[in-house]
């Protein structure tokens, strides 16, 4: 099983490093196809369609952030019981997860067709932008099922230290994104129905390779869909530690649609400059969030084997490592900013704003590390409830109370966009006081309660 990495024992920046850099790039890859989708609407089609993908990314995260959520309660306890040998009870936590998984597609697919007039019409957003919103966000919710399917499925594979198969399907659905966003928007003309078609395509066949990794697995564990079952004690664990995070996202979510709804008050041009930004800021954070990945399934395979202290000498090498890559990450940007903007069109407003943004805002993403890295870490240990309750209070609650008072007095798009790190801030110190608490007693080894 040298595929899989050994995180009971060893170097732990080796493993960091082995781990989060197939995460990092894979995300970068699918970060990249993400971007690229906007880098054809903004040059190809117009910047209306780029303001549409801007505006419904966060309904879109409503629902898929719920659903991730899940997904990382389905990571740590499959990380829980390889770490601890009970290659029994792994075998079915993994039959149980896709099990769910199958379930959850059907109903997020059903649930987001549904709703998205509804969230249209709470966002505000300008009417010319509103055709293009109804068009991509349809389409990406109806092809659900393989998002769900391969963030389930590799999620296990990375659980178990398998990070390099997922790196390279990412690679693989990035690639295949790209070539398709060229056919169908290009020659084919299809404008923003052709990026939704391309993601959700390219999405199912990632889905497919990586259900058939799981099936033709031959280590510890196996899958198949004849011997597929739910189990109700498994289904437990999952929703004890995912639940949380998965209400925690989508409320989340929800907060970032009342910021688009102000973003909304200063036009398409804004939307689309908003777009741009948040598509540049995804690439420092993803780093952090790879980082995060690791010192969940880290933290679980050490609790499990025991071996507390090593998981606390994990949490302290992902933080310092994600602090230096996002100084570092955040100056190349704001020192290249308006070359970054160009790439999405020659659009002067669009430009404005994107650049205006950038140059804001960007050099505030170092307050995301700590909410990000200790919050990953606490539901390695299976805290997922209370952190979750904290990262809410900062992530809504301080951001909509910001939003409410300041607004009152300057209303302008920095102004706004500045939401953002106020709630980043005031979750990051939330949680990190809530870590040392945990992390300096004896509480910090008993994992089943908050």
């Amino acid at each position: 099983m040298d595929k899989n990495i050994n995180m009971l024992s060893g170097g732990i920046w080796k493993q960091l490093i082995l781990f989060s850099a197939p995460v990092l790039f894979g995300e970068l890859f699918q970060q990249l196809y993400n971007t690229v989708d906007l880098i054809f609407l903004g040059n190809y089609v117009s910047s209306d369609a780029m303001a549409a993908v801007g505006a419904t990314s966060s309904v879109i995260k409503l629902l898929v952030g719920f659903f991730m959520g899940i997904s990382v309660g389905c990571t740590v306890v499959v990380a829980r019981h390889y770490g601890s040998k009970n290659y029994g009870k792994l075998k079915q936590s993994v039959s149980t997860i896709v099990y769910m998984a199958l379930i959850l597609g059907v109903i997020l697919s059903i649930i987001g067709v549904l709703i998205t007039g509804p969230i249209l019409r709470l966002l505000s957003i300008p009417e010319e932008i509103i055709p293009y919103a109804i068009i991509y966000i349809r389409i990406y919710f109806a092809g659900m099922m393989g998002l769900v399917l391969y963030n389930i499925a590799t999620g296990v594979l990375r659980a178990v230290g398998d990070v390099r198969r997922p790196f390279y399907l990412l690679v693989l659905s990035s690639i295949l994104n790209i070539i398709l966003d060229a056919i169908f928007v290009i020659p084919l003309n299809w404008g923003i129905a052709g990026v939704a078609y391309a993601t959700i395509i390219s999405q199912a066949i990632s889905a497919i390779l990586s259900l058939l990794l799981l099936i033709y697995n031959k280590d510890v564990f196996g899958f198949s869909f004849k011997n597929m079952r739910m189990n109700k004690v498994i289904v437990k664990q999952v929703m004890r530690i995912g639940l949380p995070t998965g209400v925690q996202k989508t409320l989340t979510s929800l907060s970032n649609i009342f910021v688009i709804s102000y973003i909304s008050f200063f036009g398409a041009d804004c939307l689309a400059g908003w777009a741009v930004y948040t598509k540049v800021n995804h690439f420092i954070i993803i780093a952090v969030q790879s980082i995060g990945a690791f010192i969940t399934t880290f933290v679980s395979q050490n609790i499990g084997a025991k071996q507390y202290l090593r998981a606390k000498k994990g949490i302290s090498a992902a933080f310092y490592t994600s602090i230096v890559l996002t100084v570092i990450s955040s100056i190349i940007v704001r020192i290249s900013n308006a070359s970054i903007s160009k790439l999405f069109g020659s659009s002067e407003g669009m430009l404005f704003y994107s650049k205006l943004f950038i140059s804001e805002l960007i050099l505030l993403q170092i307050v995301h590390v700590p909410v990000s890295i200790y919050s990953a870490a606490l539901r390695g240990m299976g805290r997922s409830t209370i952190a979750t309750i904290l990262m809410l209070t900062g992530l809504v609650g301080i951001r909509q109370l910001y939003l409410t008072i300041i607004t009152l007095f300057v209303n302008t798009p920095a102004i706004v966009g500045l939401a953002f790190p106020v709630g980043w801030s005031a979750a990051s110190i939330l949680i990190y006081l809530y870590y040392l608490r945990v992390a300096s007693k004896k509480v910090f080894i008993n994992t089943d309660a908050d």
